[in-house]
């Protein structure tokens, strides 16, 4: 017998489809080293912003996220309610698109509680030459001197301008031309020497990305959470809410 009544489980799948395609904006991926070469790599998510969530999409987002399964994190949190990791490809254009929109909303709560929420920026290149899970080379061939331009500026207390200046010479980004940022904003006068260094401590990074299947940039967790591609800034502010939430009531 057909029925024109649409039951719950059909209207949840509906719901968290919904979600997920406004939540998931763009992503960079490539096909893994293990990978069959005459695969296909699966496309992205289409680009472009969509309007601003409705206090109905949000609270439907908040529910479907508090039924997600969770991954076991191997990253400390420091004692913050919610751990927030962001894998990441510094060629990856919505891995810049999302730097920009999600800082607000991660600046508002740590103005509210600098201890509340922690958010890592984990290193994921696309690009075999520091990354093996990367096959043929990979779409992003400055993207490991890239990480490794960012890891030498802590050094000099640089990283912050150093992230903020290759993502805004992305489009044109060449190994040469990191170089030469790392030189002029990031003030390391010695990047080729330290430069094989500075990969072996990208590893880290690449094998907790590894462990997690990671797929594409910019894959987000949320207190284990996984939010594949590019972040919509209100449904990130509504995860931090909840997961806030939650905290508070399990004291």
């Amino acid at each position: 017998m057909h029925s024109s009544t649409v039951g719950p489980a059909v209207r949840v799948a509906r719901a968290a489809f919904a979600i997920l395609a406004a939540a998931a904006l763009a992503a960079c991926g490539s096909r893994p080293a293990t990978a069959d070469p005459k695969g296909t790599e699966a496309a992205p998510s289409a680009a472009g912003a969509p309007a601003a969530a409705t206090a109905g999409q949000r609270a439907e987002f908040a529910r479907w996220f508090a039924a997600q399964p969770r991954a076991a994190l191997e990253v400390p949190t420091g004692g913050a309610k919610v751990l927030i990791l962001k894998f990441n490809d510094f060629q990856c254009p919505p891995c810049a698109t999302t730097h920009t929109e999600i800082k607000p909303v991660i600046d508002k709560y740590r103005a509210q509680d600098p201890s509340a929420v922690r958010y890592v920026m984990v290193d994921y290149p696309l690009d075999s030459e520091c990354n093996p899970y990367v096959a043929l080379g990979g779409p992003h061939p400055a993207a490991c001197e890239a990480a490794a331009a960012v890891r030498l500026a802590w050094q000099h207390k640089r990283a912050e301008a150093m992230i903020d200046w290759v993502f805004a010479n992305q489009a044109r980004l060449t190994p040469d031309l990191v170089r030469q940022g790392a030189r002029e904003i990031g003030q390391i006068d010695d990047f080729d020497a330290q430069y094989e260094q500075a990969l072996e401590s990208l590893q880290g990074d690449i094998e907790l990305g590894h462990q997690l299947g990671i797929r594409q940039t910019p894959t987000f967790f949320v207190n284990g959470v996984r939010l594949e591609g590019g972040l919509v800034p209100e449904y990130l502010d509504e995860a931090i809410k909840s997961e806030l939430q939650a905290a508070d009531r399990r004291r």
